[in-house]
């Protein structure tokens, strides 16, 4: 119910599990690459390499996370996986606020769920995850490459006053569905923050990329779960992949209409 009310819950998800994903940490934890954003300078994230190192970590981390899935959730799987370090200050490491794409077809009902879990404790200071609470709320199903956010309009007073960062123990994951606004502060500590992450959807749930053609246009991509995990953040799907367009004009709020909505239920 917390995560249909706020977009996200922290749970004890994966804290038997933590020297596991330690371990697989500190054998990629060379080969992370640097986001290619030169003001993230000090953030490696896996998802920016290529070839059969990425695989096989990505492999090796679904495994940990499958066997609780059956545990918690619904009939589901893992069709992405991620490490994500944050190096010590002062190099920069703040990720803006943003929503994830979207990956499966939100308009029936289903959705995507970022499992996000520190592989040490942290709080503000060290980056750890921020999220801005109902913001799913918002009914933008189809999050195109190349969309504007939806609340652009206030999207800084958005972040500044009303997002969330919570303090959690080495193995504690946040779980929140793709539409709620999250990021990270920078790591202003003389430690390294890593973490790892999963995107998970139902276990059936075709997977789906949409691309802005037009302000009323988008591109519908079907892809496999291989072909989703090999894609970087934001790289656009093969044309083999694309199967058709539809009407989607782009989505935004007013703040006095995301507060209405924010108020409701």
């Amino acid at each position: 119910r917390e995560l249909e009310r706020e977009g996200y819950v922290a749970l004890p998800l994966l804290e038997r599990e933590i020297d596991r994903l330690r371990r697989i940490f500190r054998r990629a934890q060379d080969a992370l690459p640097a986001d290619p954003n030169p003001r993230l300078s000090g953030f490696r994230v896996l998802v920016y390499g290529q070839g059969r190192r990425r695989r096989s970590v990505q492999r090796a981390l679904a495994r940990v996370l499958d066997p609780r899935l059956r545990d918690v959730f619904f009939d589901c799987r893992v069709v992405s996986a991620n490490l994500l370090l944050k190096n010590p200050a002062p190099a920069p490491s703040e990720v803006p606020p943003h929503q994830d794409l979207s990956v499966v077809d939100e308009r029936r009902g289903l959705d995507a769920l970022t499992v996000w879990v520190p592989l040490v404790d942290v709080d503000r200071d060290s980056g750890g995850l921020g999220l801005v609470p109902r913001t799913h709320r918002v009914p933008a199903y189809f999050r195109a490459h190349d969309d504007p956010s939806p609340f652009r309009g206030f999207f800084e007073s958005l972040s500044r006053d009303l997002m969330i960062v919570p303090k959690l123990r080495a193995g504690t994951a946040v779980v929140a569905l793709a539409r709620t606004v999250h990021g990270s502060p920078g790591n202003r500590t003389d430690r390294a923050r890593p973490a790892a992450a999963w995107v998970v959807v139902p276990r059936r749930a075709r997977l789906l990329r949409y691309v802005r053609l037009s302000p009323t246009r988008v591109a519908v991509y079907r892809l496999e779960d291989d072909e989703l995990d090999r894609l970087a953040p934001n790289e656009r799907p093969p044309e083999r992949c694309r199967a058709g367009e539809i009407e989607h004009e782009v989505v935004e709020v007013t703040r006095s209409e995301f507060e209405r909505i924010a108020r409701s239920g």
